[in-house]
């Protein structure tokens, strides 16, 4: 069995969840934090909603800089705009990984901001 084979199911399944957590935030209280260093509910739930996008430089790239990676940050207008830019992310990371080889899945990959090592 292909690892694709294993993390398609498990993808899928953590995409149902996130769609139905983003479905909920409502819109009225984007600004809410229920703490002072907590991020605003509005801002999760465009970095919640940018998530699947991650699988796309995971497995193209050997490492990924956040802090350089030049993509656009996710900014919360609407709930429908929110669902909108999640299930674009959602088909990219279900395309790419649908096709991609265990030779690539095996790669070491580092994450890192700023080229500060954080996996």
């Amino acid at each position: 069995m292909d690892i694709r084979e294993l993390l398609l199911p498990e993808f899928k399944f953590e995409l149902k969840k996130i769609r139905a957590t983003l479905e909920r935030v409502p819109e009225t209280k984007l600004e809410y934090q229920p703490h002072e260093k907590s991020m605003a509910i509005g801002k999760l739930a465009a970095h919640l909603a940018r998530l699947p996008y991650f699988i796309v430089p995971i497995i193209e790239l050997p490492e990924f800089d956040s802090a350089t990676s030049g993509h656009p940050r996710l900014v919360m207008e609407s709930t429908a705009q929110l669902l909108q830019a999640f299930d674009e992310y959602a088909d990219k990371g279900l395309r790419i990984l649908a096709t991609v080889d265990d030779a690539t899945l095996l790669q070491p990959w580092k994450l890192l901001s700023k080229g500060t090592i954080f996996l």
